[in-house]
């Protein structure tokens, strides 16, 4: 469960499901240049006492409201917080603060400037500002190349809080803002996060609604993906694939998504939950371009359209396992140290990385999530009551659904028994005639490298691979891995009872005569013992966890304990929610 503050859990549902609430909601996405990003250094003046330079390019873009001591800057309804000093409270996101306040008409008697420079030149697409709760009417952005401005944009009458500058630049390595007056009166500038790259925002007043999905299948009997939809108008043609500019420039497949939820505390300021990032598929128009769907996919989403081909067959722990399939990916998986107990001869064919993962947690009675750090992560189920669900937070009449799966009473789990032949035999023929030089492709079950004519065959399954081209043709040569797969059988099944088989663990080479008992005593307790199911429509609590255990009173004593295995947010102007959960 996300370490949501009992004020924030209270905001979520105020009054005990007796209050009306406020709901807020907001996701981004950015397209920036990672590479002048590390190059950047920023300069400009600053308020000594708290102002944070070095988190103007981290990431964040939602600063504390922070109460200045400047006329009417202090209102008394608890939408402000006093600044800390900048040796307090280190992860209080502050950003830039100048010293300078503007007069009675909002004008700078000095204009205030902001640098950032680069020591290479680089190609920008946009800039993009966020001046957190200090907005700025008008200012004037210069691009340059050494002492030349290659371009300049000023800016007037603004009045939002995210500046988005639209304008592609080539061999930049300067970027000027010069702040001349701000929005409301006696203010001082502030700049929460500058962009080299585009921002883009959407949010309850910018779409008219947003679907968020987490979910995970604790049996491991298929990938579980948490899925991101949003819907926005597009009257204005802002998203346009017949002329690509605007925000459809920015739109990429695999474009990763920020989002957050929060809710209005009764101090009067909202106080949000991050929620898993999210990864875009393509965009997709209705009613004649009038509509936008956005649709998105968490990281296990993301690697089910990413193959694993390096797999190799050999002995090592199931830590060394995953931490290959991490590093080819690129991703971040974390799992318990007890995977650096289990060794075992194994190899992994060519399949999704998901897939790959889903296998493995299925040997080990974990299940697969996505942690709001965005890492995959393989988790055990936990006993410890986080939560009690009452008719405060669900409808008793039509929205609490508790009912029983399917009924077994044995499991058939297969077995992997992998050896290597002791002979050498020729595993597929491939077309060469010898011109072939520093690439890759695949035929049958082979991935095959070359660089300098020279051929490097991964062949599943198979060990000792070589290839030796002959009459135009690669021959791949290698001893075989048979898999001689058994069964095990465990059962709670009573004498003369019917059995009622539950099969699991196909073609799963981490599923071994080492852990086949455990994995089918945990599948079986599943099906047996804790099959009962509840589903329910309620509030919706966006801190929620896959995995948390939680219980119900419904009117009389608590229910045992329930696991979370799926949660839908529907935010629509308010927010609705729906839980499915499994017995414990």
């Amino acid at each position: 469960m996300y370490a949501a503050t009992e004020a924030l859990k209270d905001a979520f549902n105020p009054n005990q499901g007796h209050g009306s609430r406020a709901i807020d909601w907001e996701t981004r996405f950015a397209i920036v240049n990672n590479e002048a990003v590390a190059q950047t250094v920023t300069t400009a003046q600053e308020d000594g006492q708290i102002s944070r330079m070095a988190q103007v390019m981290n990431g964040v873009e939602t600063p504390l409201n922070l109460a200045t001591f400047e006329a009417m800057g202090w209102p008394l309804n608890g939408s402000v917080v006093v600044p800390p000093k900048t040796t307090q409270i280190p992860t209080a996101e502050v950003g830039l603060i100048m010293p300078k306040l503007s007069d009675a008409n909002g004008v700078y008697a000095e204009p205030q400037v902001f640098t950032a420079t680069t020591q290479g030149t680089f190609n920008y697409i946009a800039i993009t500002i966020s001046w957190g709760h200090a907005i700025p009417a008008d200012f004037t952005v210069q691009w340059f190349n050494g002492d030349t401005v290659v371009n300049e944009v000023a800016v007037s009458g603004n009045t939002s809080s995210l500046s988005l500058l639209n304008y592609p630049v080539e061999g930049c390595n300067k970027v000027v803002v010069t702040i001349t007056k701000s929005l409301l009166p006696y203010r001082r500038c502030r700049i929460a996060e500058f962009t080299p790259g585009a921002v883009k925002v959407y949010n309850k007043n910018s779409a008219n609604s947003a679907a968020l999905v987490m979910n995970i299948d604790p049996l491991n009997e298929r990938i579980t993906a948490g899925t991101l939809k949003i819907t926005a108008d597009n009257f204005a043609k802002e998203f346009n694939i017949f002329q690509p500019d605007g925000v459809y420039a920015y739109f990429q497949e695999r474009q990763k998504l920020s989002t957050q939820i929060g809710a209005l505390q009764n101090g009067g300021s909202f106080a949000y939950v991050p929620m898993p990032p999210h990864y875009l598929k393509m965009p997709s128009l209705k009613g004649n371009m009038s509509k936008l769907d956005l649709e998105a996919v968490d990281r296990v989403g993301l690697l089910q359209d990413t193959i694993y081909t390096k797999g190799v067959y050999r002995y090592g722990t199931l830590a060394s396992f995953v931490d290959e399939i991490a590093a080819d990916c690129s991703s971040s998986i974390l799992y318990p140290n007890s995977f650096y107990d289990l060794s075992l001869y194994a190899y992994i064919a060519s399949m999704s990385h998901a897939q790959a993962l889903r296998m493995i947690a299925q040997a080990t009675n974990t299940f697969l999530t996505v942690s709001r750090e965005d890492a995959v992560v393989f988790a055990y189920l936990g006993d410890q009551v986080l939560q009690t669900l009452t008719a405060a937070d669900y409808r008793m009449n039509d929205g609490f659904s508790p009912s029983d799966d399917e009924i077994y009473n044995t499991v058939n789990l297969e077995v992997a028994g992998l050896s290597v032949e002791n002979a050498v035999s020729e595993l597929a023929k491939v077309p060469a005639d010898g011109t072939i030089a520093n690439t890759v492709f695949y035929v049958d079950n082979a991935v095959i490298t070359t660089t300098a004519g020279q051929y490097s065959p991964s062949y599943q399954p198979s060990v000792n691979q070589t290839a030796t081209v002959t009459n135009g043709e690669l021959i791949i040569q290698g001893s075989k891995i048979i898999n001689s797969n058994s069964v095990y059988s465990y059962s709670q099944r009573q004498t003369h009872e019917q059995a009622y088989i539950y099969e699991a663990g196909k073609s799963n080479p981490f599923i071994t005569t080492q852990n086949a008992e455990a994995v089918a005593r945990y599948l079986l307790d599943m099906k047996a013992l804790r099959r009962r199911i509840v589903k329910l429509n309620y509030r919706g609590y966006p801190y929620l966890d896959m995995g948390d255990i939680i219980d119900f009173n419904t009117g009389g004593d608590n229910t045992q304990p329930f696991f979370i295995t799926r949660n839908t947010l529907n935010l629509d102007g308010g927010m609705r929610g729906g839980l499915e959960t499994r017995e414990r």
